[in-house]
């Protein structure tokens, strides 16, 4: 092979190699710029018992809200972000109200990415704020209502004392109309001897 043949050969290598490591690193770049969401605070399904003051998403790559940007729901479906999201280069963060109850809270968002494709999606964290005092000393009712149990026994006993005492009564007062009856028995009978001697 003559030498200008073999640099010919060369570089119609190179440039197919060069061709080749187009087409394999292509395709990848698009993906690289590909926007996504890689941190929440508080943490995407975590349980939390101090009610958070704002909700914040971190994404690989400078964003834009679009529309509300961020919206925060409680279990019943109420929003409870205060006002517009704002953003710190790839975070945005959003305000919130006061939680208004227990529950798994659905974070909702919208962001429009550095090439201008919008990027959407929903995480949610658990509120689980610790017992109540109201809640401890629910216990104590059943004690309290057993109290007026106790002067129940007393009225007991002095219901089966007058009870008791009854028969006693009517014994004495059936002995007493016994005892005038045979008395004045007694008292006839005297009168009708004495009329028969004095005939």
């Amino acid at each position: 092979m003559s030498p200008m043949s073999f640099i010919s050969y060369a570089g119609r290598l190179v440039v197919m190699f060069a061709l080749a490591s187009a087409i394999v690193v292509a395709p990848a770049a698009p993906a690289a710029a590909h926007t996504e969401l890689i941190g929440m605070s508080p943490a995407a399904g975590s349980s939390v018992s101090a009610a958070p003051r704002e909700v914040t998403l971190t994404f690989n790559q400078k964003v834009q809200p679009a529309g509300h940007g961020v919206v925060v729901s409680s279990p019943g479906g109420q929003r409870v972000d205060a006002g517009p999201a704002t953003v710190r280069a790839a975070a945005v963060s959003v305000s919130l109200r006061e939680l208004p109850t227990r529950g798994v809270y659905r974070v909702s968002y919208r962001v429009v990415s550095a090439d201008g494709h919008p990027v959407t999606g929903s995480r949610s964290f658990n509120f689980v704020p610790p017992a109540t005092a109201t809640d401890s000393s629910s216990p104590t009712h059943p004690a309290a209502s057993a109290s007026p149990a106790g002067p129940s026994r007393p009225v007991r006993l002095r219901a089966g004392r007058g009870q008791a005492g009854a028969p006693g009564l009517a014994v004495v007062a059936g002995g007493g109309i016994a005892a005038l009856v045979v008395l004045c028995g007694a008292v006839l009978g005297a009168r009708r001897r004495r009329a028969r001697r004095d005939r």
